[in-house]
């Protein structure tokens, strides 16, 4: 549910998104632009999240989407600072 929110959430800002179908994958979705192509790892966030959640391989995805019951999304680069999502 969580990868379609932030596929939708995409979408809207205008990029193509392609969804993973195998579960090995190396990122949760591919989107893309004319300002480049993003490879985004989408995992689930509780509370008062103060740091990003570590992910081991973080050199398979650019950005993490952060999403939260209510529907909300953080953005972190691979760095793990939070940032506004894909340019």
């Amino acid at each position: 549910m969580h990868e379609l929110l932030v596929s939708v959430y995409l979408m809207k800002h205008g990029y193509h998104v392609f969804r993973a179908m195998s579960p090995s994958c190396p990122c949760d979705i591919v989107a893309f632009t004319d300002n480049g192509l993003y490879r985004i790892e989408v995992t689930t966030g509780s509370g008062e999240m103060r740091h990003p959640p570590k992910k081991k391989d973080h050199y398979r995805y650019d950005y993490m989407a952060v999403v939260f019951h209510e529907g909300d999304i953080k953005w972190y680069d691979v760095h793990g600072d939070q940032n506004d999502g894909p340019p």
